[in-house]
C-alpha cells in the first residue's frame, strides 16, 4: 500500500518514462495496494477465528468493544491528524489527480469531519485519508463476524466455501436492485467504495480467511503432500490472480474474491512451518513491520502528502523515498507505542469487567 501510493504520486510529477514499470508484473506485487487490502481482509477473518478455535469464547458485547478499541481508537487518532493536516495544506493545485483527491477544496467542513469521525453515511471517504475506506468495511464486518464464524464452524468446508462464493453474487444483486429502484447515487465517486453492497462482497473474503483458520491443519497436510514443482507453479498463478482479476472472464463482483483466493494461497505457503516464507516472516525486521503495520497503514498517506508538499519545486520526487520511509517507520513505532498499544490494552481491561460477562 505504501509503495502503491508513492508510485502513483511519483508518476504525476516528472513522470520518468520507466516509472510505470514499477506497476507492471512482477514488480506490481509491491505496488498493488488493492491486493494488499484483500490480504488484510483475509488475515482479519483468519485471526478473528483463532480465539474460537482455542476455546476462548467471549460475550458479544465484550468482543464488539474490543474490536472498537483495536480498530476505531487508533483510526480516530490518525484521522484527527489527517484533518489537521488538511486544514493546514488544503487547496494546493500541485501534481495531478491522485494528489488532488485529498485536501483539495476549502478547509475541513463540519459535516464531512463528523462523517469521518463516526464512519457513517456515504461520504467522500478520500477527503482526508483515503485508506479509511477499508476501515468502514472492517468495522462493519467485525461486528457481524460472529455470524460468519457460525457458517465456518457449523457447515462442512465445501458448503461454507460455497456460501463465501454467494456473497459476491448477493452484492451484485444489491447493486442491480439499487439501480432499478432509482436510489440516489453517492455525492462523490469515492463513496462507491463504502456501499453496503461492497460490505456484503467483502464478507465472502472474511469468511474465506475464517475457513483457512478452521481447516489450517488439513490445508497444511494437503500442501505438504503436494509436489514441490506444483506448489511453486501455483505461486505465479496466485500472484496473477491478485494482480489481474479484471482480465479473467468473471463478473465484476468476483474480482475481489478472485484476488482473495490468490492471497489465500500465499497465506497457505506462509503457514507451512518450515517453508521459506514462514522462515522469512520470523525475521526481526519483518516481525517489527507486522507489529506496526496498522499504524503504518493509518499514517503513510498523510505523511507522504506533507513530504510531497515540502519538496514541490525543490527536489525530484524520487529522492523522497528513503527519507519518507525512515520517518514513516519511526513515526509508526511511536504511534504504536502511545496510541495503538494502549488501545489494545484498554480492550483487554474491558474484557475483564465482570458485569459485561453476562451479555
Amino acid at each position: 500500500m505504501v509503495f502503491d501510493h508513492f508510485t502513483r504520486l511519483w508518476m504525476e510529477t516528472a513522470h520518468p518514462a520507466w516509472a510505470e514499470r514499477l506497476r507492471e508484473f512482477p514488480l506490481a506485487i509491491f505496488t498493488n495496494g488493492y491486493g494488499a487490502v484483500m490480504m488484510f481482509f483475509v488475515l482479519s477473518g483468519f485471526v478473528l477465528t483463532l480465539p474460537a478455535l482455542g476455546g476462548k469464547r467471549q460475550p458479544y458485547l465484550v468482543y464488539a468493544l474490543r474490536r472498537i478499541c483495536r480498530i476505531y481508537l487508533p483510526y480516530l487518532a490518525a484521522i484527527s491528524l489527517a484533518i489537521l493536516a488538511c486544514w493546514q495544506f488544503h487547496g494546493l493545485q500541485i501534481y495531478g489527480h491522485e494528489f488532488q483527491v485529498m485536501w483539495r477544496e476549502g478547509s475541513p467542513d463540519t459535516r464531512t469531519v463528523l462523517q469521518h469521525l463516526l464512519l457513517v453515511g456515504r461520504f467522500d471517504v478520500f477527503a482526508y485519508n483515503p485508506p479509511a475506506w477499508t476501515l468502514v468495511h472492517e468495522l462493519r464486518i467485525s461486528l457481524l463476524f460472529p455470524l460468519l464464524l457460525l457458517i465456518s464452524s457449523r457447515l462442512r468446508g465445501r458448503w461454507a466455501l460455497a456460501v463465501a462464493f454467494c456473497f459476491p453474487v448477493l452484492a451484485g444483486v444489491m447493486d442491480r436492485a439499487s439501480l432499478k429502484l432509482g436510489l440516489p447515487g453517492p455525492a462523490f465517486e469515492s463513496s462507491r467504495w463504502i456501499t453496503y453492497a461492497k460490505t456484503v462482497e467483502y464478507c465472502g473474503v472474511f469468511l474465506l480467511g475464517s475457513l483457512m483458520a478452521r481447516h489450517q491443519g488439513v490445508l497444511r497436510r494437503w500442501s505438504g503432500k503436494m509436489p514441490d514443482a506444483l506448489k511453486w507453479l501455483l505461486l505465479p498463478v496466485a500472484l496473477l490472480a491478485t494482480q489481474y482479476p479484471h482480465r479473467l472472464p468473471i463478473p465484476g463482483h468476483f474480482f475481489e474474491f478472485t484476488m482473495a483466493l490468490g492471497e489465500a494461497y500465499i497465506l497457505l505457503l506462509a503457514l507451512m512451518e518450515h517453508g521459506w516464507i514462514s522462515r522469512l516472516l520470523r525475521r526481526r525486521p519483518l516481525r517489527f513491520l507486522g507489529r506496526v503495520s496498522y499504524s503504518l497503514y493509518l499514517l503513510h498517506l498523510p505523511l507522504l502528502m506533507i513530504f510531497a508538499i515540502w519538496i514541490d519545486g525543490k527536489l525530484p520526487f524520487g529522492l523522497l523515498l528513503l527519507p519518507f520511509l525512515a520517518v514513516l517507520l519511526a513515526l509508526s513505532a511511536v504511534f504504536y507505542r502511545f496510541i495503538e498499544a494502549p488501545s489494545m490494552a484498554l480492550g483487554r481491561r474491558i474484557s475483564a469487567i465482570r458485569s459485561l460477562q453476562i451479555w
